[in-house]
């Protein structure tokens, strides 16, 4: 038996991956069809900056200065999202927690905001409802929102700092946009701090995420996943609220020159070709498919198997209706034997390696049961 124990969440499944490219991936000696792709990473297929990262390793991977590589980041990313002014960071937990820091010193108001069922990282704020181990004092300053018209009398009672939102929610990826139109109102009223957390939805729902989507500039947004090209990366982008003065923004990996290489190398590709026809229409097929014990919905480039063939609008409906999880790992393992991996979040992101073959296989294990 080993004498040590790896303890981060998943760990404890017995399967180990070994390899992977381009949409597949090697789990236990086994070649599968992959739809988790690091979780939403991959867009365009693992190991994209590969070359470009075996090239850049030979001018170091770490300096103690500014490099001309997070430079040409910061104009890249300018082009494709038009905010003026980034902050780099080492994962999409850090960019969220950096967005809630800036709100505090912007409003000098201290309570903050999330949605329900809404994801935003490992920090304290965002696990108050996940995690022990948080000060109740942390917890007297957060406030959850219903995703309902519900949220908008809270938010005028309470003013928070900041209000954080999924504008594409992973946990159930709906249609939002009038919603969020009217969110953006309320929030501007009431000189509360709007920040999306596109770490999903950035450069997946177009190129410019969902605020390009919905035509809905928020205060703040934050970026990872895809744009770091397989490497930790996490960016809180906006315009002159990112001027705030005496906000800190230290970080000793943050815009290393890898981590800049695979997003210079990313950024560029989604520039110069357009592969948000092709994705969209993937996306839509699958949408929609549905069997007497499951259902794909989605929005923005994003699906999600659903463990019920009901028709669902909230949260609360998912957790009621949905199959008992010892069922749902059941189908998800025999999904493994026909050759399709799909990740106990029950995400589905495709890259521009899923071709509509591989999305009819998809389909036909789907409905296979």
């Amino acid at each position: 038996m080993p004498k040590f124990s790896v303890l981060n969440e998943g760990y404890s499944d017995h399967r180990r991956v070994s390899s992977a490219t381009g949409c597949n991936i090697k789990i236990n000696g086994k070649w599968l069809l992959d739809t988790s792709m690091g979780y939403g990473t991959h867009i365009l297929g693992y190991g994209f900056a590969n070359e470009r990262i075996r090239q850049a390793l030979d001018w170091g991977t770490l300096y103690s200065f500014p490099n001309i590589l997070a430079d040409k980041c910061g104009e890249l990313l300018n082009r494709a999202t038009g905010f003026e002014n980034f902050v780099f960071c080492n994962s999409g937990s850090e960019a969220t927690l950096r967005a809630i820091r800036l709100a505090r010193a912007y409003t000098q108001r201290d309570k903050i905001a999330f949605f329900e069922g809404g994801w935003h990282g490992t920090h304290d704020w965002n696990l108050v409802n996940y995690s022990e181990g948080i000060p109740q004092s942390v917890k007297d300053q957060v406030i959850y929102l219903p995703y309902t018209d519900d949220a908008f009398e809270i938010l005028r009672k309470e003013r928070p700092a900041l209000v954080m939102v999924e504008p594409i929610q992973g946990s159930l990826p709906l249609d939002r946009g009038n919603f969020l139109y009217v969110l953006r109102k309320i929030t501007q009223q009431y000189d509360v701090v709007l920040c999306f957390d596109e770490i999903i939805s950035g450069f997946r729902s177009s190129l410019g995420g969902a605020s390009e989507l919905y035509g809905i500039r928020p205060d703040l947004a934050c970026y990872g996943k895809i744009i770091g090209g397989g490497f930790p990366i996490g960016i809180l982008a906006g315009d002159s609220i990112m001027k705030t003065s005496g906000v800190r923004w230290g970080g000793t990996f943050s815009g290393n020159p890898i981590t800049m290489t695979g997003a210079i190398a990313v950024l560029e590709y989604l520039l110069n070709n357009n592969i948000y026809y092709d994705l969209k229409k993937n996306t839509e097929s699958l949408i929609g498919t549905k069997t007497d014990k499951l259902q794909v919905i989605g929005f923005g480039n994003i699906c999600r198997l659903l463990f019920t063939n009901r028709s669902i609008s909230t949260l609360q409906e998912r957790d009621n209706y949905e199959l008992p999880k010892t069922e749902q790992n059941k189908i998800l393992d025999r999904f493994m034997e026909l050759g399709l991996f799909i990740q106990k979040n029950h995400l589905i992101h495709f890259s521009i390696f899923h071709t509509p073959e591989k999305v009819r296989f998809i389909k036909e294990c789907l409905s296979s049961l």
